[in-house]
């Protein structure tokens, strides 16, 4: 007599039961219009400056503990204040890239990402005034 063969079912993907996806079928993502390439340059310029003006703030901050914990030393103050001086620039150009973002995409930015930015942009800022207040 022969030998049955065995056979392993092994239950594929399709096979197996799951919940409903949330994730939007390829004719809801096909629906959605294009954004053009102007307010997609719009947003990559908006997220590089809110970037660089986060890295701003992490150096200054850096600095001006360096400044103070190791020893009093002038020349790091005023390099931490040069650095305020670029972060405040880059924060005015995230601002207004944020309202040119706002303006020329059709889909807007989420929330989250938007209030982050102003944050970030806003922070050197505000460091510049009390700066110039304190001295």
């Amino acid at each position: 007599m022969g030998k049955a063969k065995s056979r392993i079912d092994i239950p594929t993907t399709n096979d197996l039961p799951m919940a409903r996806s949330k994730k939007r079928s390829r004719s809801a993502i096909a629906a959605e219009p294009p954004e053009s390439s102007r307010s997609i340059a719009a947003t990559v310029g908006w997220m590089l400056a809110t970037l660089t003006t986060l890295v701003g703030i992490v150096a200054v901050t850096g600095l001006l503990i360096a400044a103070r914990s190791i020893t009093p030393n002038q020349s790091l103050v005023m390099l931490s204040r040069l650095l305020l001086f670029a972060a405040a620039i880059s924060g005015l150009t995230s601002l207004v890239l944020l309202a040119v973002t706002w303006k020329v995409r059709q889909i807007r930015p989420p929330m989250a990402i938007v209030v982050f930015s102003i944050i970030i942009a806003l922070t050197p800022l505000v460091g510049v005034v009390v700066a110039i207040v304190r001295s």
